[in-house]
């Protein structure tokens, strides 16, 4: 019994198809990998800024806020769509609670906050960025 030479050529092209397909696959994953290790460096010193030192959170903000800018729209192709709704929202928390650093003016830079609200905003910050890196998982 001969394979007639159509059957061998459409098997042939699926194989080929299927490889290709999985090849497209593991581009997409890594190039997401990547993106996410970016993101996470992004806010990794923000992070250790704001829960291990006494930097005032303006100053903090300043300084990594063009940064975690750009991690965040580099990393906004790779959210799934199931997670784009909450890494929105998480985007937009973010940036309301930096509104009132990005405006501060000169003399806060240098100032350390202090009190109950000073440390509320510390915290919500800490919280709304450790919710934007659970939405970028390293894996």
């Amino acid at each position: 019994m001969e394979i007639p030479i159509l059957t061998t050529l459409a098997i042939a092209l699926l194989g080929a198809f299927v490889g290709h397909r999985l090849s497209l696959g593991r581009e997409r994953r890594s190039a997401r990998r990547t993106a996410a290790s970016e993101f996470h460096k992004a806010f990794a010193d923000t992070l250790l800024n704001l829960e291990t030192s006494d930097i005032g959170a303006p100053r903090v903000v300043r300084e990594f806020d063009v940064r975690h800018s750009a991690a965040i729209s580099a990393f906004r192709p790779y959210v799934s769509f199931g997670k784009r709704r909450s890494f929105e929202k998480a985007v937009a928390r973010l940036n309301e609670i930096c509104v009132e650093y990005r405006n501060a003016g000169p003399l806060t830079l240098l100032t350390t906050e202090w009190g109950p609200v000073a440390t509320a905003n510390r915290q919500a910050l800490v919280r709304t960025i450790r919710d934007l890196l659970a939405l970028a998982p390293l894996i």
